[in-house]
């Protein structure tokens, strides 16, 4: 895979080779792609911050925090 490849990855933001390779690791155990696992483990946090009972539309909006969180802190430019 090329580091092209691994910045587009998970939602077009760049992330460090070993954060990769961690995330890669964790997806191969559980048998997905690495983007799918990305999406699983941001849509399980924005559901735990919002909590039980909430609308989709919470989740969502979540999610979106999380990523823009994510995105900043790996943001090597």
């Amino acid at each position: 895979m090329t580091s092209k490849q691994q910045e587009d990855i998970l939602f077009n933001i760049p992330v460090a080779k070993e954060q990769f390779a961690l995330m890669k690791q964790a997806a191969a155990l559980e048998k997905i792609p690495v983007k799918d696992w990305a999406s699983d483990m941001l849509l399980e946090a924005a559901s735990e911050n919002v909590g039980q009972g909430a609308e989709l539309q919470e989740v969502g909006e979540e999610y979106d925090k999380i990523l823009a969180t994510f995105e900043k802190q790996t943001n090597f430019s």
